[in-house]
């Protein structure tokens, strides 16, 4: 996810960097795509692997078990 959201922006500020009207347009839809699909990717498959529970609404990094069916979802 993150490395994604990176590489997005990334491409977009290569792009800015340019003159050429066409290339700056390119980066900016292909840093777009990549910054999106990161998005997307984080909601279909950051969940519970049990209950299916989106973990987006949980703060700070992967809890060690699901809020909702609480079962463990870190090796301890």
């Amino acid at each position: 996810m993150w490395i994604g959201f990176a590489a997005g922006i990334l491409i977009i500020a290569l792009g800015i960097a340019f003159e050429n009207e066409n290339i700056i347009e390119s980066f900016m839809i292909v840093g777009g795509i990549i910054f999106f699909a990161a998005f997307i990717q984080t909601f279909i498959f950051y969940t519970c692997p049990y209950c299916g529970y989106s973990l987006m609404n949980v703060r700070g990094g992967i809890p060690e078990h699901c809020p909702k069916c609480g079962k463990q979802l870190k090796d301890g």
